[in-house]
């Protein structure tokens, strides 16, 4: 059971968001996606919202930190308005928060380690039978020259082509296996679409790692890389 400190830092922390933030959260959570709005944007910022006392930048994701544990408890009090927090074991051992810093060896890689690429667009986890269906992110210390970028598949498919949209609906993908998972050399997901093909689309692409089994799903792959890049947004994320 939570603590009367803990049940009054959440509580705050709820505060702390605007009601229309709030309702948002609450709103996504309990609708199903079946029944969500095509205009429905995907996205949702909060600004300050409580992070504690931050402290010197560690040197590594799992590396000890001197900071105390309040952005934490602001993470997963937002996230549990949302559903269940999960985390993966095979990424940073399973932590359901984890501490995304710059790693100098890594500073080039595809990675959320890295520091001095664009990472490329990428559903969260693509590869996993298992996606999560929020990705949160909680910035401790900003910086202004690294923008978070972002596409709405809304104005994604506004620019695929008819016929594009019907090949990246077919079972005709593979996904490698991010590193982070330290995956067995050459792993793969099974084969998947990239669209579903339901009521209200979703995808599952990630620019690094899917790969087209045929002619068609690689040129497809092209389309949707163009669409994405015209469609793309950023936002600098800053603290709280």
């Amino acid at each position: 059971a939570a603590s009367p400190s803990n049940r009054s830092r959440t509580a705050r922390t709820s505060a702390s968001l605007s009601t229309t933030g709030r309702r948002r959260l609450v709103r996504a959570r309990t609708t199903p996606s079946s029944s969500r709005s095509r205009s429905s944007k995907g996205v949702l910022l909060c600004k300050g919202v409580e992070v504690g006392v931050v402290g010197p930048t560690p040197a590594g994701p799992r590396a000890p930190v001197s900071k105390d544990n309040v952005s934490e408890r602001t993470l997963l009090s937002v996230a549990s308005l949302l559903g269940r927090v999960v985390g993966y074991a095979p990424e940073h051992e399973g932590d359901v928060v984890q501490n995304i810093v710059p790693v100098k060896q890594l500073a080039t890689e595809q990675s959320s380690t890295s520091s001095s690429v664009t990472l490329a667009f990428h559903t969260e986890a693509a590869f996993h039978p298992h996606k999560p269906r929020y990705l949160l992110l909680l910035c401790l210390r900003g910086d202004p020259q690294a923008a978070t970028t972002y596409a709405l598949l809304n104005d994604v498919l506004s620019l695929l082509p008819d016929q594009a949209r019907q090949d990246l609906s077919r079972e005709e993908f593979t996904t490698g296996v991010d590193s982070s998972y330290n995956p067995r050399p050459g792993a793969r997901s099974k084969l998947h679409s990239v669209l579903s093909s339901g009521n209200v689309p979703v995808w599952c692409w990630d620019e690094e790692l899917t790969q087209g089994t045929t002619l068609r799903a690689r040129e497809a792959l092209l389309d949707l890389a163009a669409a994405v890049a015209a469609c793309s947004r950023a936002v600098v994320l800053e603290e709280g």
